[in-house]
């Protein structure tokens, strides 16, 4: 919330989609606006399990951007614990793969694609 809230005019536009997943989409939330964010602060609920596979998320947001939902997407940050299936291709926008901590037992990130640990 604080990174979003301190970007500078993140409220004056925005599409960011919150999507919950394990080896499929559980949930999508958009935020809009700032009350949308806190909205989903206060009253959201994490979806999902194990068995995580990363792949349906990126077939969701191919079809969202197939859809018109996104002008100009810049990009999808995946927070994850690592333990999933990868998509073998790279989408057409940049990806990070945010991790909680180093795990040095976790595949590692595809070649087309950025890892942090937060």
């Amino acid at each position: 919330y604080d990174i979003l809230k301190d970007a500078e005019s993140f409220f004056t536009k925005i599409n960011v989609h919150i999507i919950q997943c394990d080896s499929q989409v559980q949930q999508d939330t958009r935020i809009a606006c700032q009350e949308d964010l806190e909205d989903f602060l206060g009253k959201g609920r994490l979806a999902g399990g194990g068995a995580t596979d990363f792949r349906p998320v990126f077939a969701y947001v191919e079809q969202l951007r197939e859809q018109g939902e996104f002008e100009n997407l810049k990009g999808l940050i995946y927070f994850t614990d690592g333990y999933g299936v990868y998509p073998e291709r790279p989408p057409e926008y940049q990806v990070i793969f945010a991790f909680l901590e180093e795990d040095e037992n976790r595949i590692p990130v595809p070649p087309w694609s950025m890892k942090v640990v937060v």
